[in-house]
């Protein structure tokens, strides 16, 4: 090692070396995942310990157009960079050829302005022109390939010099959450703090990720490089003494176990001191067997939901401007809800067939008329029609609850709370969505409406559910008072 290094106490910039450093937890129409707001502040840690970056940009909580005006801020045009670091770590989407970083109002029909597209992302980037590049990804299907044609192509994406890309999953798996970290970033940080001297590469990373991860079949980091492998984190561990003293009191309180699928919702899994290789088959089974519900428990678990939203629902609470109706149905008969089930379930691995929700895309037939006036071939090429697929195989008494607040005064518009459930073997899906609907003619009401509130929930088949209950309710009631304060206005103003 050259004599002149500096000493590991003081830090050492790259006057063009940029982190940029997002995590999101919060989502509107997604699960939340609490774990994210800490893996943020554990990179932040690393990245100030490690000292290679003389700007860190940190966002949290961030939609798609704050994501891209941070990293626009974070990369002014005309300024050459050395190097980039990127994290991220929230939830994740790959989506025909793309994979998508989801912004808090990510939804899976609007990709591309709700979330920042791996494309959209490396054209921010290449415009930087670093001469390193280094990608940390902690998110559903984040093992994307950068490219993706028939035949296969270098793994790289074109304009950049050097690339190491670590992605927490493959592209069909999970990201899995845990507490206090996600379970993948907390095992980055620990590879960071492997040595204690000496450089830190990438590379080294790498491994210790490859071997902390070798037994775990429902999560494969992939990882990509292009360089010299000597791409460094930090060029002498000693740096780190802060952040393996800051880690060891923060975010080493006990083993990180994954939440569940999709970045760390809940359900619950085998001791990690306990390898699964060394478990037998009828072991995993029986376990996997305590996790599984039955008929009777999934109608107990339906039916602590259904009843308590029915319950919290009053007449006296709107008594005096909406007659509350309530419906019920077996089967999925609810259309405002559909589509926004089909594309949450159709990104969830599931091993059973209890609900299929397929999205399928396909090219749209010119009519007659277009083939007529030449224009099929531009038809066939440029639009598409998405088809959806919900159904219910197994037999519910209870799959949807719909309460519709019915107004007794023309001014006022119907709103309707819709609650629906998708089971599965080990967990319940349920969705909520609060529309209001202006009246069509003198006594009936638009069917689609215009959607107030919608989110969604993972939950093991045993866990509390109330909490679903308060945020359907409280976002019904906040879209009454929105709605009566609005008309309140109008008619003032007449």
């Amino acid at each position: 090692m050259a004599t002149n290094r500096k000493s590991p106490t003081g830090p050492i910039r790259k006057p063009r070396s940029v982190a940029i450093l997002i995590a999101n937890a919060h989502y509107a129409y997604e699960t939340d995942l609490e774990c994210c707001l800490e893996d943020l502040a554990a990179m932040r840690a690393l990245v100030a310990a490690a000292g290679r970056h003389g700007k860190v940009h940190a966002i949290s909580d961030a939609d798609a157009n704050s994501m891209r005006d941070t990293i626009r801020k974070a990369l002014p045009p005309g300024v050459p960079t050395d190097e980039i670091l990127f994290y991220f770590s929230g939830h994740g989407a790959s989506i025909g050829d793309e994979f998508y970083f989801a912004g808090t109002t990510f939804d899976a029909g609007s990709p591309n302005t709700t979330g920042l597209s791996q494309g959209d992302l490396h054209d921010m980037l290449r415009a930087a022109e670093p001469n390193l590049l280094v990608k940390v990804i902690d998110a559903c299907a984040s093992g994307t390939q950068l490219i993706k044609a028939e035949r296969q192509p270098p793994p790289l994406p074109k304009g950049f010099r050097n690339v190491v890309q670590l992605a927490s999953c493959l592209e069909g798996q999970n990201s899995f959450g845990g507490e206090p970290l996600s379970a993948f970033t907390q095992a980055l940080c620990e590879a960071a703090l492997h040595r204690t001297e000496g450089p830190v590469y990438y590379n080294d990373v790498i491994n210790a990720l490859r071997d902390d991860f070798l037994d775990d079949e429902r999560q494969t980091p992939f990882f990509i490089a292009q360089g010299t492998a000597r791409e460094l984190l930090v060029d002498d561990a000693a740096r780190l003494a802060p952040f393996r003293a800051l880690f060891a009191d923060r975010w080493m309180a006990g083993d990180v176990e994954p939440d569940g699928d999709g970045d760390g919702e809940g359900d619950d899994v085998a001791d990690a001191d306990q390898p699964v290789a060394d478990r037998s088959l009828s072991e995993l089974l029986a376990e996997a067997e305590a996790r599984v519900a039955g008929p009777a428990e999934a109608k107990q678990a339906i039916d602590r939901l259904f009843d308590g939203m029915a319950g919290r629902l009053s007449e006296d609470d709107f008594d005096e401007m909406f007659e509350i109706k309530k419906a019920e149905h077996s089967y999925y008969a609810e259309g405002t809800i559909r589509e926004f089930m089909i594309r949450c379930l159709s990104r969830e691995p599931r091993p059973d067939n209890f609900v299929i929700a397929d999205v399928t895309r396909k090219q749209r037939k010119p009519t007659a008329l277009e083939r007529a006036m030449g224009y099929a071939m531009m038809a066939m090429d440029t639009e598409w029609v998405d088809h959806f697929t919900l159904e219910l195989n197994c037999k519910l008494e209870r799959a949807q609850l719909r309460i519709d607040l019915v107004p007794k005064f023309r001014a006022l518009e119907r709103l309707t709370l819709v609650l629906s459930i998708a089971p599965s073997l080990e967990r319940l899906y349920a969705f909520a969505m609060v529309t209001r609907h202006p009246r069509s003619d003198w006594n009936s009401f638009d069917d689609e409406g215009t959607e107030i509130f919608r989110k969604w929930y993972r939950l093991g088949w045993n866990e509390e559910s109330a909490f679903i209950v308060d945020a359907a309710t409280e976002a019904l009631e906040a879209a009454v008072q929105e709605h009566l304060e609005t008309v309140t206005k109008r008619l003032e103003r007449e």
